[in-house]
């Protein structure tokens, strides 16, 4: 993986993190509380999974086993 891809996917994750406050909070002008927070898990759990990539792919370039070139 090359550091433009890294940074790429970080901004993703901060922006999908954006998106899903987003999507609460103006559903939750319109609709209850719980059918807004069950139309923000999806896009929370995308960037969630993004961050534990890259946090992973961090380790390993720490450790020397794979390398962010």
């Amino acid at each position: 993986m090359n550091r433009n891809r890294f940074v790429l996917l970080a901004i993703a994750a901060f922006g999908l993190l954006l998106a899903s406050f987003l999507i609460r909070g103006t559903t939750r002008i319109l609709l209850p509380y719980r059918i807004s927070l069950i139309l923000a898990a999806p896009v929370v759990f995308a960037a969630f999974a993004i961050i534990v990539y890259l946090f992973l792919w961090g380790l390993l370039d720490l450790f020397g086993v794979r390398s962010i070139e």
